[in-house]
């Protein structure tokens, strides 16, 4: 499972972060030159809105990675525990205890598993939510600067940057959040493979020893 979240989790959503990040520069650069103003409100808007989630989910994100490998591998040690040990939890009668303890870890890991599926759904409705506060604000000033047929011109250049904006934004936030949550649920096996590493080295400096 380590190595899935290592492979898929952040080498993945890298590639996904690259690939939105070019669309973006590319749709940024034609609406600068299309409008320098409405540029400049729709990166300073997106920008904030989007930085703000992923300082606010970052760490909770990690956290919830960790977690969720943690009472994975706790769960499958109970199991294993059962069943090396089966006749002796049927002699003593200790397979209730034994079923509420792996349930109870089932229970803290589907709660882990629901909060780490919900969190895109906050970015997905915060954004386009701002989308259309922001929408309102732009009409609101253009139509109390300009006349009518420049304040439509500027919301309708906008509203189509935006439609493509916001959802390279969300991607781009959702991919920084999936990466952060899959270092903290490959970390167990980060560990394990720095101490393999280290076992090796000693091994190695022992060998030249003898030699």
């Amino acid at each position: 499972a380590g190595v899935t979240s290592i492979t898929l989790g952040v080498l993945g959503s890298a590639v996904t972060v690259v690939a939105d990040s070019s669309l973006l520069l590319i749709m940024l650069i034609g609406l600068f030159i299309v409008d320098p103003l409405i540029a400049f409100t729709t990166i300073l808007f997106f920008g904030f809105l989007g930085l703000a989630l992923y300082k606010i989910m970052n760490v909770r994100a990690h956290r919830l990675g960790y977690l969720n490998s943690e009472l994975a591998v706790a769960c499958n040690e109970k199991i294993v525990e059962v069943l090396e040990s089966y006749r002796e939890s049927v002699v003593r009668n200790r397979r209730d205890y034994y079923s509420r303890q792996i349930g109870a870890i089932r229970l803290r890991h589907s709660d882990v598993l629901a909060e780490m599926q919900f969190m895109p759904n906050v970015s997905k409705y915060v954004i386009e939510s701002g989308m259309v506060v922001c929408a309102v604000f732009i009409a609101g000033a253009q139509f109390a600067m300009q006349d009518a047929r420049h304040a439509v011109a500027a919301l309708s250049v906008f509203l189509a940057a935006g439609t493509r904006i916001a959802p390279a934004i969300m991607r781009l936030q959702q991919s920084l959040i999936q990466i952060r949550n899959s270092m903290g649920s490959a970390m167990p096996t980060l560990e394990v493979i720095n101490s393999l590493a280290n076992i090796n080295k000693i091994e190695n400096k022992k060998k030249c020893k003898m030699f």
